[in-house]
């Protein structure tokens, strides 16, 4: 939604003047990620989208509730900042059980537990451990909390586009399963 989006941006606009070391998303890109694949080939993203594509039309449109600013350290990684998210009516963690099941089907797995967050900057890898945790917790020790609930009326399937520039997360859209509107719609 654009207005949460406008919020996001406000936010992460505070946020780089305090830390220019974090590479922050724009708004118009933000998402949330519910399952990562390194690969899918033609067969298993047909499958894949046909599978979106029916469990889309299955299910109706929910809300979900962005929460507080935090973060995840990954030792030989890039660490992320995130918004939390909330799923209170447990519908997105509805969806995704039925996604993992029915992917499951094809040998594609999904992690276990669903942890859906809001990137909304990226932290590289820092030489001594001390440094990257110590940028981290100064960011998020911002007392940033949304609490703010938003419609989910599509899930989309992107692909991502690695690059080792400045920015490196670029997404493709590949295609896009609107659910099915809520009585109340």
């Amino acid at each position: 939604p654009t207005k949460l989006k406008e919020e996001i941006g406000k936010i992460v606009g505070r946020l780089r003047k305090n830390e220019p070391t974090i590479s922050w998303e724009s708004p118009e890109k933000l998402h949330i990620t519910i399952a990562f694949f390194p690969y899918l080939g033609t067969q298993h993203l047909a499958f894949t989208q046909s599978t979106l594509d029916f469990l889309a039309n299955t299910h109706k449109t929910f809300n979900l509730k962005v929460t507080n600013l935090a973060y995840f350290y990954k030792r030989h990684e890039n660490s992320i900042v995130f918004l939390g998210i909330e799923d209170p009516d447990k519908k997105l963690r509805a969806f995704y059980n039925n996604l993992k099941e029915k992917l499951g089907e094809e040998k594609l797995f999904l992690k276990e537990r669903l942890d859906p967050y809001l990137t909304i900057g990226r932290l590289k890898r820092r030489r001594y451990i001390h440094e990257t945790k110590e940028i981290l917790a100064d960011t998020t020790r911002n007392e940033i909390t949304l609490n703010q609930e938003f419609e989910v009326a599509s899930i989309d399937l992107y692909e991502s586009l690695f690059r080792r520039d400045e920015n490196p997360s670029q997404y493709r859209l590949v295609n896009r399963f609107p659910f099915t509107p809520s009585a109340a719609d």
